[in-house]
């Protein structure tokens, strides 16, 4: 086994993230930009926080086949309540929660700001802070989007996430059309990591995400692939005949200890995550990445697939 420099390792996670950790806090938040060349070819999975104490089972199932996670959280910060004060609640349950599944591998905390009008002052305005807050909270990585003329958006997104840029904090740019498909990664392509899932396939962006509902059976896989949908034959069968979204019922069961389907949901989620994760090719990822990570030379970015 080769050996991890630890103190490297750890001097890797962004400046926004580590005013919530610890001296001795071995959790290693990273920024997308830094964990994903490292992963070769092997996808990161993300899963929302909106499942609650669930990311728990789904963090345990990961690092039983040494594979990295995200964890994101939606344009309000969470569930509960919404504002700088979501934000900050919702990395600190990120963090809380794979702390209590001992997951000392890479861990991307993701903030899904949403989209903005760039001929909306007050929208734009609204944008701007909530990166300024996603940062604050300790996001390390940050993902918008804006409507308009693809000149435009260009200059607007740069302009609003730079002060996540500024503090280590990896983004993903959400594309809406072809022309921003275009225009907007000339503009920050050598500065953010630009997320693609909106963009036509004939274009090829990294990161780009994909939301299947079946594990792609063979690869090149997606440099990043939204897992919601792959679990959601796991929780409905438990939790039959309960509408969506799944998440205000999960959060129910996961405070109900003495419901029987408890336990058998979570002994189910983690058996998910390990097999979505190694039918994904990501087994040993995280340990590799880790290693890579902690050597001098920087790790080599292999090529994938737009599709």
């Amino acid at each position: 086994m080769e050996l991890i420099d630890t103190h490297k390792l750890l001097s890797l996670r962004p400046s926004s993230v580590r005013p919530r950790l610890g001296p001795r806090d071995e959790t290693l938040p990273l920024s997308p930009a830094t964990l994903l060349p490292a992963l070769g070819t092997a996808p990161l999975l993300e899963v929302p926080l909106a499942w609650g104490g669930w990311v728990q089972a789904v963090l345990r199932g990961a690092a039983s086949v040494d594979a990295p996670l995200c964890i994101s959280l939606d344009a309000e910060g969470g569930v509960e309540r919404g504002g700088p004060r979501g934000l900050h609640e919702g990395v600190g349950a990120a963090l809380a929660h794979a702390r209590k599944a001992g997951f000392r591998r890479p861990l991307v905390v993701h903030a899904r700001l949403g989209l903005v009008d760039s001929e909306d002052a007050d929208a734009v305005d609204l944008a701007r802070l909530r990166v300024l807050e996603a940062v604050d909270a300790g996001a390390t990585s940050v993902g918008l989007g804006a409507f308009g003329e693809a000149g435009v958006v260009a200059r607007l997104l740069k302009d609003l996430l730079l002060p996540a840029e500024q503090n280590g904090v990896g983004v993903v740019v959400q594309l809406l059309d072809s022309g921003q498909a275009t225009v907007v990664p000339a503009e920050l392509q050598t500065v953010f990591d630009v997320d693609a899932y909106m963009a036509p396939p004939t274009v090829t962006l990294q990161p780009r995400r994909e939301s299947p509902v079946e594990i792609p059976l063979a690869p090149p896989f997606p440099a990043w692939v939204d897992g919601a949908a792959l679990f959601a034959g796991t929780i409905r069968s438990v939790l039959k005949d309960v509408p969506d979204p799944l998440a205000a019922a999960l959060v129910a069961l996961w405070d109900a200890a003495a419901d029987p389907r408890r336990d058998r949901l979570e002994m189910r989620m983690y058996d998910r995550a390990a097999e979505v994760l190694e039918k994904l090719g990501a087994r040993g990822s995280a340990g590799a990445a880790m290693v890579q990570l902690s050597r001098d030379e920087p790790p080599v970015e292999e090529s994938r697939s737009s599709n």
